[in-house]
């Protein structure tokens, strides 16, 4: 009698091993492509986080006629002459602030149903910023979070009196849950009509 075919002991060892290394690098394979699609999903996220931003602030600027106000975090618009009187009135004024503890971007505007009486008629030697501070408590000038996780904002101008300001620069840093972070440099040309 023959002795039967089978494998010996050192061979199953030797194949076991082999077997064993080859699903570690196809674990640590996996693991590396799921680790970079991570990245890759929160990158993605924090740019249409950025450029959704970018897109909303720059519609603002440019539909705009006149910078009244600009500080570190704030820029206080005036969006036209919609009322022919040839100065600004609170239905024509648009606010958009960066608040620094929260991280958030709020834009205030008056209600579109705001009636005449309520409407408030404005100088152009007036401080902007502090009005439309005192204003966006009110529920005729209610405000919209434009955006959450912002690490920076940084609006400038050209010297200069802001009634000839045209262009509009910012900075703006926008961080994703994974703290990744986009940077945004944009000027944007005011393209309102002047009175």
């Amino acid at each position: 009698m023959s002795p039967r075919p089978g494998f010996t002991m050192a061979e199953v060892l030797v194949s076991l091993t082999i077997l064993s290394m080859v699903g570690a690098g196809v674990a640590s394979m996996l693991t590396a492509v799921s680790q970079g699609t991570t990245a890759q999903t929160a990158t993605q996220r924090v740019t249409v986080k950025r450029r959704v931003l970018t897109s909303r602030v720059d519609a603002a600027l440019r539909s705009s006629c006149r910078v009244l106000a600009i500080g570190r975090d704030v820029v206080v618009l005036w969006t036209g002459d919609s009322r022919a009187n040839g100065l600004p009135d609170l239905s024509e004024l648009r606010r958009i602030e960066w608040r620094a503890g929260s991280g958030e971007m709020w834009m205030y505007a008056a209600r579109p149903d705001l009636d005449e009486k309520r409407d408030r008629t404005f100088t152009f030697d007036q401080n902007f910023e502090t009005l439309t501070r005192i204003w966006r408590r009110s529920k005729y000038f209610p405000g919209q979070r434009w955006g959450r996780d912002i690490v920076a904002w940084e609006p400038s101008v050209d010297s200069g009196a802001l009634g000839d300001v045209r262009l509009v620069r910012y900075d703006i840093t926008v961080r994703n849950d994974d703290g990744s972070e986009a940077i945004a440099t944009r000027a944007v040309a005011l393209r309102g009509r002047v009175p």
